[in-house]
């Protein structure tokens, strides 16, 4: 393929994303975030990896971004990379699979190569002040940065949280001894994570990190590849830029457990990690963030039907009774029904699709 280069000349922001047809409604309320949190002086140049998403959601992703001057949507097709790898998807803990494009942002480094940055952003993300913050950020001769992995700590000093439900290992255990962290209150989620391209590509080649990649099962995917590979040559930044909801707090040292009260409190990105997102779980933490910027994408639609069928069992209805059927099962409030009521209608009446 041809070089990828900036899509702007000055101030140009590079965000990748990688995602599949299931990811990119959430994707669109991400990128639409961004837009709304960021500044005029900025210019947004939005990369997706993908292997195959449909023509239509691209057009609906690309749809967000028009009318803004200072943003740019591109996507590139990362088969040709990929093909002959067999990348491991299952998780030991629960009986599902994850998508196998969370492998793909091991690919930022050679498909962006002409690029001195990208900031790297999983799709179930919310920005919630302008992201140009953090590519800002000096790496100096570092190859990432990212936060602290708070609600993997808070496993980590579980000493009952069982991450192999097969073998009974603890997250101290694999952390310790099968990964061989020096140091566990430096490892970082990948969810937001900041490459220095040529310090990365002078140090890791694409085939290296892609066989890499395959060689074992690792229990958090590529993001134990990254924290395993970046080991002292990583920047740990504020946790607030990747607030992620843990429920075990109690178990963080008590300098820990005050970085997560502020991450709380005081959220630059809320990250929908788990199994707590706005369109599977009502009153899932950071969802009143999430639906206003929903609301105003092509997909508001299709996240409340996600929202109806994950806590019915059923699909058939119209979207707009998803409010009315959760209230009447006494699973949400009535402001959260009517907050969620009042999007609908505004998303209605500006033309959204029945």
């Amino acid at each position: 393929m041809d070089k990828l280069l900036p899509a702007f000349s000055e101030n140009n922001i590079a965000i990748a994303f990688c995602a599949d047809d299931n990811f990119a409604p959430c994707t669109a309320v991400l990128i639409r975030s961004i837009l709304s949190t960021g500044s005029e002086n900025n210019n947004y140049d939005f990369v997706l990896l993908h292997s195959g998403m449909r023509t239509e959601n691209q057009r609906k992703l690309t749809e967000i971004t028009a009318g803004h001057q200072n943003a740019s949507m591109r996507f590139i097709d990362v088969m040709t990379f990929i093909a002959q790898y067999n990348f491991f998807i299952g998780t030991v803990r629960e009986e599902k699979e994850i998508s196998k494009e969370t492998y793909y942002r091991l690919l930022i480094p050679e498909i962006m190569s002409e690029y001195e940055k990208v900031l790297y952003l999983d799709g179930d993300m919310t920005a919630l002040c302008d992201v140009a913050e953090v590519y800002h950020i000096e790496l100096g001769d570092h190859l990432v940065a990212a936060c602290r992995d708070l609600v993997g700590l808070m496993a980590y000093y579980n000493p009952s949280y069982c991450i192999d439900r097969q073998n009974g290992q603890t997250q101290k255990e694999y952390w310790d001894g099968d990964l061989k962290v020096k140091d566990a209150n430096q490892y970082f989620n990948a969810g937001l994570t900041l490459f220095n391209i040529p310090a990365f590509r002078a140090e890791y080649s694409m085939d290296y990190l892609l066989e890499y990649a395959v060689s074992r099962h690792w229990k958090a995917h590529d993001q134990d590849i990254l924290n395993i590979l970046c080991q002292d040559k990583s920047v740990l930044i504020e946790s607030n830029w990747n607030s992620i909801y843990g429920d075990a707090p109690q178990f963080l040292p008590d300098d820990l457990r005050a970085e997560y009260q502020d991450c709380w409190a005081h959220p630059k990105i809320a990250h929908f990690a788990g199994p707590f997102k706005p369109w599977t779980v009502p009153d899932a933490p950071f969802q009143e963030r999430f639906w206003p910027y929903a609301a105003e994408t092509p997909y508001l639609e299709t996240l409340l039907r996600q929202l109806i069928t994950h806590n019915t069992g059923s699909g058939t209805g119209n979207s707009r009774f998803a409010m009315e059927i959760q209230f009447k099962q006494g699973q949400v409030g009535m402001r959260y029904l009517l907050r969620l009521a009042r999007l609908w209608l505004d998303y209605k009446l500006k033309g959204g699709a029945q």
